[in-house]
């Protein structure tokens, strides 16, 4: 059962657990994120599609998504509220919001469109270790079955 209490202070990245491009940039995010402020659920599982859910999101493009305990952020606004969390550099990234909005997420949305067939799906959603998902929001899989 989800903890809806747990996702108010929870920084909480969605990603597509088949996808190999979100799974790289999971990756990266993991590395960079030294302080340990966010946390990760695939888009497939409950965590994931309780959020989406009810949020206006179901049309959204389901490559990453961010939720910050109160939003549910898309697309480039998605990138910049990530980067906001991780500090500078990363927050360098944010001079594409001088792009005009349709611009920058248009571009978003080629890639996300497209990252299956560039980068590669794998039949398996991803599981992360527990330290990197919020306590009482972990996903079930088939080692808990």
């Amino acid at each position: 059962m989800l903890n809806v209490h747990l996702l108010q202070s929870t920084r909480l990245v969605l990603f597509d657990g088949h996808c190999h491009l979100c799974n790289g940039t999971v990756d990266q995010l993991i590395r960079w994120d030294r302080r340990k402020r966010l946390r990760y659920t695939p888009l497939q599982g409950e965590v994931g599609q309780a959020l989406v859910t009810g949020r206006g999101a179901e049309g959204l493009p389901d490559s990453v998504l961010f939720w910050d305990g109160s939003t549910l952020h898309a697309e480039m606004e998605a990138v910049f509220a990530i980067a906001g969390v991780l500090g500078f550099p990363f927050t360098a990234v944010r001079v594409l919001g001088l792009l005009p909005r349709g611009w920058r997420n248009g571009l978003y949305r080629v890639v996300a469109r497209n990252r299956t067939r560039w980068f590669g799906r794998s039949e398996s959603c991803r599981m992360l270790p527990p330290e990197l998902q919020e306590a009482g929001m972990r996903e079930t899989g088939p080692q808990d079955a």
